[in-house]
């Protein structure tokens, strides 16, 4: 599998893929809390507000990569199960309309962190050989690490994303 634009994943090992993936709630959070508004209410109405330029609302971002994560979990349990399964990885850019997007904040943040822990736990337990077993996804053959490195790649985009958002409606 090609390295897909955007942030790149190459150089990501297994187990950086778990720290990062588990490290995406606390980012996340983190990022929220730096938004601008009055009190609680006034933080919320800015993390869901789009972007003036367009794009998706800080909430959209982790209501997507909470999403995606679950979805790469699926597909990486799949290729550890079976012998080369049939896959579909998450998109980068989401769907419209997000699910979730709507929801409050903290919501969202408790799905995330879910998914995320999930998603690592899941990729914790496997050692060795089992990294280069393969599914085939439309685009091609997907080993487990590619499986990985996606959902690094959707948090971390998703992540920055949200950021922007926030620093933007700061300005």
């Amino acid at each position: 599998m090609a390295p897909p634009a955007g942030f790149d994943t190459s150089r990501v090992s297994p187990t950086d893929a778990v720290v990062t993936l588990r490290s995406l709630p606390r980012r996340f959070t983190e990022a929220f809390n730096r938004a601008g508004g009055a009190g609680t209410a006034g933080r919320d109405e800015v993390l869901a507000r789009r972007p003036a330029g367009g794009g998706l609302s800080p909430v959209a971002h982790a209501a997507w990569t909470a999403t995606a994560l679950d979805e790469v979990a699926s597909a990486f349990r799949r290729v550890q199960e079976a012998t080369n399964p049939l896959i579909e990885l998450p998109t980068v850019d989401p769907p419209s309309p997000v699910v979730g997007a709507g929801d409050t904040p903290a919501s969202v943040l408790a799905r995330l962190g879910a998914s995320a822990r999930s998603v690592a736990d899941t990729l914790a337990a496997v050692h060795g050989e089992d990294w280069l077993r393969t599914g085939q996804a439309p685009s091609g053959p997907v080993s487990a690490l590619d499986i990985a490195r996606h959902g690094v790649r959707i948090g971390i985009e998703h992540l920055r994303a949200a950021e922007r958002a926030i620093r933007a409606d700061d300005s």
